[in-house]
């Protein structure tokens, strides 16, 4: 009897270990996970084939685009409702991959596309955040008389046009220009010869390699990309004030503080006449884009402000 006894309390422990080990593999009858369609679920594959990247969740609810989890092989994203067309760096309303960095399109809120090949002339882009690998510079899009509000208001007035344009680091560019007294020469901190990144327009063109190129043989193209990323038509100027080498030299309207007829200011050509080649290499070699001729500084027709990322 103590042996059969024994025998059968074995027997019923080993059939309770049994069904706690099937537990683990196999979910009770009615609920998610047996395998049948209970109630209150749309999908039931098995305790073991319910996955939340999968086409059942561990819920038991069919995948479909929008219920924020990603079913593999089928979707590329799900933000659920914020799935979004337009949103950059986000989901698409049928959970495909939105607009964001390195989508082979250039998008408003990028500088460059590191998926596209680099071509000739043109600064690197950074991978991992589609910003140009340079110091962005462009000539702005209004016009002005010589009264700025001295080289402090010209500056004012580049921070604002970067800010509009949306640019990087918008309150550290400083107006390409000198008073008599400061120029760039000595105004600029040289952070692209520091962090080795050259100076760009906004549409990648390289102008310089570092402030020291710049002053020795001018920008490599014409600095004729606005703010705005548009580009100016021929026969503009922009109040400088300086020299080839970022000197101060020439009138600067009284400290560029007075549009009085009596006074002159410095002005660069910001393009040659022509794109030919001998007609920039010219405009380089004289230094038109910064010392060209001096203009009434009551003159706002078509006279600009350089402004650089410092």
């Amino acid at each position: 009897m103590t042996t059969t006894g024994a025998t059968e309390a074995t027997g019923a422990m080993d059939e309770t270990s049994a069904g706690e080990m099937g537990a683990t593999d196999e979910a009770p009858k009615g609920e998610c996970g047996d395998g049948r369609l209970d109630p209150g679920e749309t999908c039931d594959l098995s305790y073991s084939e319910n996955k939340d990247e999968g086409a059942c969740s561990s819920t038991c609810q069919a995948a479909f685009c929008g219920d924020s989890l990603v079913w593999a092989g089928e979707e590329q994203c799900d933000n659920g409702m914020a799935n979004n067309d337009l949103l950059y760096g986000g989901c698409r309303e049928n959970c495909t991959l939105g607009p964001r960095c390195n989508d082979g399109v250039l998008q408003p809120e990028e500088e460059c596309d590191a998926s596209a090949p680099v071509t000739e002339g043109q600064v690197q882009c950074d991978a991992g955040n589609c910003r140009m690998m340079a110091r962005v510079a462009f000539v702005m899009s209004a016009e002005f008389t010589g009264d700025l509000g001295g080289l402090a208001g010209a500056d004012a007035a580049c921070v604002a046009a970067a800010a509009a344009g949306k640019l990087d680091n918008a309150s550290s560019f400083l107006a390409y220009m000198g008073d008599g007294t400061a120029a760039p020469a000595t105004r600029f901190v040289d952070g692209a010869k520091d962090k080795g990144y050259p100076y760009a327009r906004r549409d990648g063109k390289k102008l310089a390699d570092d402030l020291d190129d710049l002053f020795a043989t001018g920008p490599r193209v014409p600095l004729v990309i606005t703010e705005l990323g548009t580009m100016l038509p021929p026969e503009q100027y922009a109040w400088t004030g300086v020299d080839i080498h970022g000197e101060p030299g020439g009138t600067d309207c009284e400290g560029w503080s007075t549009d009085y007829f009596k006074y002159t200011g410095r002005v660069g050509q910001i393009s040659p006449a022509t794109d030919s080649d001998a007609d920039i290499f010219t405009w380089k070699i004289d230094g038109d884009w910064v010392d060209y001729t001096s203009v009434l500084c009551f003159t706002t027709n078509a006279v600009h402000l350089y402004c650089f990322e410092d």
